[in-house]
């Protein structure tokens, strides 16, 4: 009834970021709460992963009341982390508040801020009715595409419109800030006759299909813009269309980014330089600067060949945030977490709780000591194996990546986590290692 046609509703899942436990919402604002967790951390309280395990609270004789009238003003207003399906864990979810990580709906919406085009091409209906809508493979027009999500034809005259259509109902009735216009995970070439000659091979894998993408991105952004001038959309730098396009001299004045990146590979200078130039170049072409990178720790999924491995990069996450102050608005980070971890013989965490530690106090202060943040971490939760485990870790980080080929490595890391157990004894901190 909303839009006439028969699109996807992109809200259908809006009720999993509810947590029922502590009656808080993923988008409600945390002004309050976070006063009081900042309060508790100048008193030396401390949450360094999930649960009673991993929480500082030292002993005082007495704990005056606050005297303060302060502002902080974060240097990421967007903090984001998606911990997949940890709403269904109070002590990980109450964890992301104590973070004081966030997801600013007046910034950008309800809606999912990627592979927008999903909403136009999920319904049976729309398969259906109009199967040339859809991207043509090898196999068949890609109507069930990424477990029936569908992926579009870009070039197709009626795709453009009922994309306009759609977008411009987000914004009439639902009146979101920001949409997403960007096109379905996994989006390769189409083979039909209308994207002939749209695949630009010799553009490398990053950038084969970065003309075709940001082409019709940018001209939907345009065409929405004239309607709609107080709302943005927009666009990721992802998959074969990584690479900004040479086409585009400034892209319409409301389209955002959503810069996707890995700062896990960062620890190779090469591989950073290339992901730092590579976002110069889109804030030349990026008219609004409105801009938000988009990171992932997804190596301990349990369905990742890196599961197990200690994929240590804290260093990293502070020099890249350090770079981005001023620069991004916020940032994402897709953080892997079993649906059920009680299945498991490890904690998706155990590693994984200090990287997502170090990004959620740099998004706060971006120009703090690393080394000190650091030091109190490793004497905080490992007591007299602080050393111990600090070598344990700067070893990790400068090794992880040759865990799934070396045993050197492997044995040396065993031996340092050895080192360490025995340092600590049969204490708390011993729990922790």
């Amino acid at each position: 009834e909303i839009t006439g046609d028969t699109f996807a509703y992109p809200y259908w899942r809006l009720y999993r970021q509810y947590n029922e436990t502590f009656d808080i919402w993923d988008f409600d604002d945390r002004g309050t709460i976070n006063s009081v967790h900042e309060f508790l951390r100048s008193l030396g309280v401390r949450w360094y992963f999930p649960g009673e395990l991993g929480t500082i609270i030292p002993q005082h004789d007495s704990i005056p009341l606050p005297k303060v009238n302060k502002v902080v003003h974060p240097d990421f207003p967007m903090r984001a982390m998606f911990f997949f399906n940890a709403n269904t864990y109070p002590e990980v979810f109450l964890w992301q508040t104590r973070l004081g990580l966030n997801y600013p709906y007046d910034l950008l919406g309800l809606a999912q801020v990627c592979h927008g085009t999903k909403f136009i091409t999920m319904r049976d209906e729309m398969k259906q009715a109009h199967p040339e809508i859809f991207r043509l493979t090898a196999t068949g027009r890609a109507t069930d595409h990424k477990k029936g999500q569908g992926s579009p034809c870009i070039s197709s005259p009626l795709f453009y419109e009922k994309h306009r259509n759609f977008a411009r109902a987000m914004f009439d009735h639902f009146q979101s800030p920001m949409l997403s216009l960007d096109v379905s995970d996994g989006f390769g070439p189409c083979l039909c006759e209308l994207c002939e000659g749209t695949t630009q091979l010799e553009r490398g894998i990053d950038g084969s299909l970065s003309e075709h993408v940001w082409g019709y991105v940018d001209r939907l952004a345009r065409d929405l813009h004239e309607t709609h001038p107080d709302h943005k959309v927009s666009g990721l730098s992802y998959g074969r269309y990584r690479n900004p396009p040479e086409g585009i001299e400034k892209l319409g004045p409301n389209v955002t980014l959503v810069y996707c990146q890995h700062r896990n590979a960062f620890g190779d200078p090469e591989i950073r330089k290339k992901f730092v130039e590579r976002r110069n170049a889109w804030l030349e072409i990026l008219t609004s600067k409105s801009f938000y990178t988009f990171d992932f720790h997804l190596l301990n999924k349990p369905e990742s060949a890196w599961a197990g491995v200690p994929a240590y990069f804290p260093r990293q996450i502070a020099e890249d945030l350090r770079s981005l102050k001023g620069v991004a608005l916020g940032d994402f980070i897709s953080v892997g977490y079993p649906a059920h971890p009680d299945r498991y013989p490890w904690d998706a965490l155990a590693v994984d709780h200090l990287n997502d530690y170090v990004t959620a106090r740099y998004y706060w202060d971006a120009e703090q000591d690393y080394d000190t943040l650091l030091d109190e971490y490793y004497r905080d939760l490992y007591g007299p194996a602080s050393d111990e485990m600090k070598a344990y870790v700067e070893y990790c980080s400068e090794n992880w990546r040759n865990m799934l080929s070396q045993v050197e490595p492997i044995a040396r890391s065993q031996q340092l986590l050895q080192t360490a157990n025995e340092a600590a004894g049969d204490s708390i901190y011993g729990q922790r290692i």
